[in-house]
């Protein structure tokens, strides 16, 4: 049976799991972005992941509040093949009738669709190396220690890229986070010491990419 979803926001942005989702949320705050609603499947007991995304759509396609949604975009990992991820997430709309031929733009029809790949244009990977990125340029002695510490416990090095960037971001927080060390990444926006800094620029391309799709709230 499909899982129905309650509509609040004119545009629906759906991830692959809670650390996505609420990543694009403290996007959302830290911009004044009105409009939007960040959804994964994995929020309500459900399995997550990429895989339950179609399951997703449908309960949103069927949802008393569908008519009024004016958007809807997937931002999924990009992982080692940006172009059969996209393919992949593209049918995904299509499924719902949402037309997108290009990532990290906006397409019009009702809903307007739109496909981030994470960790952006021209990249492979996944939200950990985003946010691995934006720590880099805010304090790359960070990243220097944690690559030491991979080097000393030898067992990552051999993980895939994917595997070892979470552990990366993972070991950054619980070093870091002082309150909650063993904080999930999906509560790292609102924990003390939190070492991503939410406002990097190297936020610029997803941001851009829900402007898009928004305005500024009125304060």
């Amino acid at each position: 049976m499909t899982n129905l979803r309650e509509i609040k926001e004119p545009v629906v942005i759906v991830c692959e799991g809670p650390s996505d989702c609420n990543f694009v949320k403290a996007l959302v705050e830290r911009d004044l972005l009105a409009g939007i609603q960040a959804i994964c499947p994995a929020e309500q007991n459900e399995a997550g992941g990429f895989s339950a995304i179609p399951k997703l759509l449908l309960g949103i396609s069927a949802s008393s509040g569908w008519p009024a949604v004016t958007g809807l975009a997937l931002i999924v990992d990009a992982n080692g093949n940006p172009e059969k991820r996209f393919s992949e997430a593209a049918n995904m709309l299509a499924s719902v009738n949402v037309s997108v031929t290009r990532p990290f733009q906006v397409e019009g029809g009702h809903p307007a669709g739109g496909i981030f790949l994470m960790p952006g244009p021209g990249r492979t990977g996944c939200l950990e190396d985003l946010l691995l990125g934006a720590i880099e340029k805010e304090n790359p002695e960070l990243i220097a220690c944690v690559n030491s510490f991979a080097d000393c416990v030898q067992s990552p090095l051999g993980w895939s890229a994917n595997k070892q960037a979470k552990m990366r971001i993972h070991s950054l927080m619980a070093a870091c986070c002082e309150e909650e060390p063993a904080a999930a990444l999906s509560r790292v926006w609102v924990r003390k010491g939190n070492p991503i800094p939410i406002n990097s620029s190297s936020f610029s391309d997803l941001l851009n990419f829900l402007r898009q799709f928004s305005r500024p709230a009125t304060v």
